[in-house]
């Protein structure tokens, strides 16, 4: 019983350490959308919207974590302007 008891406190511990909150998930997006800007300022697109979607899911998860602190959800970052791939243009 003293076994189970102490597991329990443990797992649940390490759930809460693990968790951030919806304000370091958005600066995590908004880091993840600088990156992106940076990416597409230099020409790597393909790093540009690999870090474009990072910052899409970051913000939607602090989104949700706000909804559920009871929190008005963050503003998206806005993300530049990626260009569109157009494979006639390859030609």
């Amino acid at each position: 019983m003293r076994s189970v008891i102490v597991v329990t406190i443990f797992a649940a511990a390490a759930t809460l350490a693990g968790c951030a909150s919806s304000q370091q998930l958005s600066q995590r997006a908004d880091a993840h959308m600088s990156n992106a800007r940076g990416a597409y300022e230099t020409g790597n697109y393909q790093m540009a919207k690999a870090e474009q979607r990072k910052s899409e899911k970051d913000y939607q998860r602090a989104a949700s974590r706000a909804r559920d602190e009871g929190r008005e959800p963050p503003p998206p970052p806005a993300s530049p302007p990626l260009p569109v791939f157009d494979p006639q243009m390859e030609r």
